[in-house]
């Protein structure tokens, strides 16, 4: 009776490894793959997207700002600054980044433009550099920045 009971603990032992292999090259899995999570939140392989928006405009100080995915704007008394084409937009949980290549004073300059939205009122900020420079802007004091 050992020896029979041994015998066949080798051969359940031969079937279990090419089956323990499976996720080698030139094996197949003796069942179907699972799906961590998969009919616990739905449909397994379901994808949804999800849409950003930042939006502002306004005052900071005394310079006048528009910021969206498109176009950022920055006028400061002479200092006039508008975005010919926006290169990447990166989104935080409250705050947006973009870059991209614009016009300052007709000159082609790179830029960084950041928006934050704060839950509080007049705390939300604008803030832009150019070609590696110093940041303009600062605290939204009138006007707003919308991210979601």
């Amino acid at each position: 009776m050992t020896k029979t009971f041994i015998a066949a603990g080798l051969a359940a032992f031969a079937l279990a490894a090419p089956a323990a292999a499976a996720g080698e090259p030139g094996y197949t899995a003796l069942y179907p793959e699972t799906v961590p999570g998969a009919g616990l939140a739905g449909v397994a392989g379901v994808s949804h997207t999800i849409v950003r928006q930042a939006l502002g405009h306004g005052l900071v100080g005394e310079a006048a700002f528009t910021l969206s995915p498109g176009l950022v704007s920055y006028v400061q008394g002479a200092l006039h600054f508008r975005s010919l084409g926006v290169r990447t937009v990166l989104f935080g949980e409250h705050a947006v980044k973009l870059r991209g290549t614009g016009l300052l004073d007709g000159r082609r300059v790179t830029f960084t433009a950041v928006g934050v939205h704060n839950a509080q009122p007049g705390v939300d900020v604008f803030r832009i550099g150019w070609n590696h420079g110093a940041a303009h802007g600062g605290i939204v004091t009138s006007g707003l920045v919308f991210i979601r």
